[in-house]
């Protein structure tokens, strides 16, 4: 039986509330999935950690319907948040009432933890507080959105009917690079193509002004967009994309 530390995200994409929901652990990267899917086995502990300092909760790994881990195959989790975290382990969580500081704890994503005060803190709270026993439902296998069905649910939120056209196009060009991007060598597109030639022009299309947007977001910032402080359509819009 091993034990690992396990990361939920970062700062700004904080993934713990997904994990201790869903009863899981899961990650991305091919290193991580890795040694995930190669290396974690069944009853193994899991420190589920914030940063290099706390220890929000420690789990199991257990199995159900016939399966404790896997890798590629649950469709929800290879768009999380867009992220690809294709591996993961079903895990019965124990939480403390508050996350426990510590030290000792690494930046990896997934590890093996072999130091003797991380493994008796994990031992402390899997005897100390109650496996959690009811998990909500993992999300359904997404469904694709037809232009007509994405431009009628915006136009109620307050797209202009008249922009609709303009919106069905700039998406068709979206797609027909995107294929171009997806169909030649993966490494000869970056984030910044990406961003310039897919992102940006879909957000020009929804009605969002240049001058209120933002290439680089400051931390600071992050709250005005969660907020909807930018754009026509604010918060709104974001949660349809």
């Amino acid at each position: 039986m091993s034990v690992w530390q396990v990361a939920a995200g970062s700062t700004g994409r904080d993934y713990t509330d997904r994990f201790l929901r869903h009863g899981m652990a899961f990650v991305g990267g091919e290193n991580q999935c890795l040694t995930l899917d190669g290396s974690v086995q069944l009853d193994d502990k899991i420190i589920l950690k914030r940063g290099l300092s706390q220890i929000v909760a420690v789990g199991r790994v257990v199995t159900r319907d016939g399966k404790f881990k896997g890798d590629g195959d649950k469709g929800w989790l290879r768009d999380f948040d867009g992220w690809d975290l294709r591996a993961w382990c079903y895990v019965d969580w124990h939480k403390p009432s508050e996350p426990i500081q510590t030290n000792g704890l690494t930046r990896a994503t997934i590890q093996g933890v072999y130091q003797s005060h991380l493994l008796a803190l994990a031992d402390e709270v899997l005897n100390s507080n109650p496996p959690t026993t009811t998990y909500e439902a993992e999300p359904p296998e997404t469904e694709e959105v037809k232009d007509e069905s994405l431009i009628s649910s915006l136009i109620q939120l307050g797209l202009r009917p008249g922009a609709a056209e303009e919106l069905t196009q700039a998406l068709r060009r979206i797609r027909l690079l995107a294929r171009f991007y997806l169909d030649r060598d993966w490494n000869l597109t970056n984030e910044h193509d990406a961003r310039t030639f897919l992102v940006v022009p879909l957000l020009i299309a929804l009605g969002w002004a240049e001058q209120k947007m933002k290439i680089e977001l400051e931390a600071g910032l992050q709250g005005l967009f969660a907020n909807g402080g930018f754009g026509p359509l604010g918060a709104q819009v974001g949660s349809q994309l």
